[in-house]
């Protein structure tokens, strides 16, 4: 696989198409960033997979993702009526390959005096290897792929911790006790060699004449949105999971996920009244945008109560996995499934017993123009489903 190169350069006004390659959706974002480095949107898209739940067990469907990806750069160049050049891409990839880790790792200083330039590196170098080793057993024991398997695509430090006081920077310092927080991306080495072909969606994407730019996972974008809202507890609702985020004071400090997402919703109405799965997605966005009568939006409630509890008891329980202690007050939700009244009713109105907030939460909804700018988008395309996907490209 080729190498990843920075996003854009600053000196030239540049266009570069986004690519998020979901468990159950392909969805794409055409960016333009002009010379003083703002971004702007101005096209995107978005293509379903038939059936649902492609990545199931492991499988990639290489024909039906290709089709998507086909359908969704056709679309974009339609919309802004020209042909681009797709030999480059930001990229994300399924929940369940991608895996973003945040691991600790403590350093015990056996010399004596200020920590200089070579001693330093030599310290960040162990620790980001040990960081590695047990990113990549983690790995193993959740999904059951062997270290020598894997490979680590990003690595960053998140915070530094000296004798217990927060620091930026460890040279010069005269601590013992040396604590790291790393950010650690990890991918499986098929997705990226070329003999198992037709595994990977990035192997698709080369083959389609793709050449991958930047492979970003959504927490490494997500820390770029921290500089506006430095904290919060953010849960990215998506087709198949819900991707939990944990920031306190600009850091990234926690993450869970549970494999329940907008899907679970949308089959519920495919199942109960026989539709369709595009039915069923259609009537669910329709109820989410209240363009049904309320006799209708009445009895999909009915429908998705008993999946709204389920959601929220995953989510508390992932919560008190996490062994916080006292929660930011603020929830911030995008994704697919933050339109649906039902996400933010419970998590307005849902029973809290034995998680402690700061105070009481307040729900948020997230949208592409809380980045960037409403007037830095098409009005169709502030929508919560692309926020993930702008992420990817910070």
């Amino acid at each position: 696989m080729r190498h990843w190169l920075n996003f854009f350069s600053k000196k030239e006004e540049q266009t570069s198409p986004v690519l998020d390659i979901g468990t159950s959706s392909v969805k794409g974002l055409i960016l333009k960033r002009d010379k003083k480095g703002g971004i702007s949107v101005l096209a995107g898209s978005l293509a379903y997979y038939d059936p649902f739940s492609v990545f199931a067990g492991g499988q990639f469907e290489r024909e039906v993702v290709k089709r998507a990806v086909l359908k969704v750069v056709s679309d974009l160049e339609k919309k802004i009526g020209q042909r681009l050049e797709w030999k480059k891409a930001i990229v994300g990839l399924p929940a369940d390959v991608f895996v973003a880790q945040i691991v600790s790792q403590t350093y015990r200083r056996e010399k004596r005096g200020p920590i200089n330039k070579s001693e330093a590196k030599k310290i960040i170098d162990k620790i980001q290897e040990q960081g590695k080793r047990n990113a990549s057993q983690t790995y193993f024991k959740k999904r059951g792929i062997l270290p020598k398997h894997l490979r680590v695509v990003g690595l960053r430090i998140l915070k530094i911790r000296v004798d217990g006081y927060p620091v930026s920077d460890i040279i010069g310092l005269e601590g013992k006790e040396l604590e790291f927080s790393l950010l650690i991306t990890i991918l499986p080495k098929p997705y990226l060699e070329k003999e198992t072909k037709g595994l990977s969606p990035l192997l698709v994407l080369e083959e389609m004449g793709f050449k991958i730019l930047q492979l970003t996972h959504e927490a490494e974008g997500l820390i770029g949105f921290l500089s506006q809202k430095p904290e919060g507890l953010f849960l990215d609702v998506g087709g198949e999971k819900t991707r939990i985020f944990l920031a306190k004071k600009g850091v990234l400090e926690k993450m869970q996920e549970f494999k329940v997402g907008a899907n679970s919703f949308s089959r519920l109405l495919s199942e109960d009244l026989g539709l369709l799965e595009n039915e069923s997605r259609d009537l669910m966005h329709r109820y989410a945008t209240g363009q049904l009568t309320e006799q209708s939006s009445q009895r999909i409630r009915e429908f998705f109560e008993e999946a709204k509890r389920s959601w929220f008891s995953l989510l508390k329980e992932k919560l008190k996995k996490m062994k916080f202690g006292v929660f930011p007050s603020e929830i911030l939700i995008f994704g697919g499934g933050a339109v649906l009244p039902e996400i933010r009713r419970v998590l307005e109105n849902g029973n809290w017993e034995g998680i402690s907030f700061v105070g009481q939460p307040k729900i948020r909804v997230l949208r592409p123009s809380d980045f960037i700018g409403r007037e830095r988008l098409p009005l169709l395309l502030d929508d919560p489903q692309y926020f993930p996907v702008l992420l990817l490209a910070v």
